[in-house]
């Protein structure tokens, strides 16, 4: 943000900004065998899965794979 070509970001915008995905190797995963986040908690890739180091990102993730939505300002139940 603020590059030297566009001072004040008048006429750019984050490449990335909002995307996320589930990406894999289909030389070790069927293609089309991962289709839905809770299929990364699935025992058969245990300890085989990197995610992106990004807190809100992963908050995000968690909260759709429970069935509840990303934009939430419940606080969770006291454990």
């Amino acid at each position: 943000m603020n590059r030297s070509f566009d001072p004040g970001n008048k006429y750019s915008i984050p490449y990335f900004w909002g995307t996320l995905g589930i990406i894999y190797n289909d030389k070790y995963v069927k293609p089309g065998a991962i289709q839905h986040w809770n299929d990364l908690w699935s025992r058969r890739y245990r300890g085989d899965i990197m995610l992106i180091d990004s807190a809100r990102d992963i908050m995000g993730m968690s909260l759709v794979s429970l069935g509840k939505s990303m934009n939430t300002t419940d606080q969770p139940p006291s454990r």
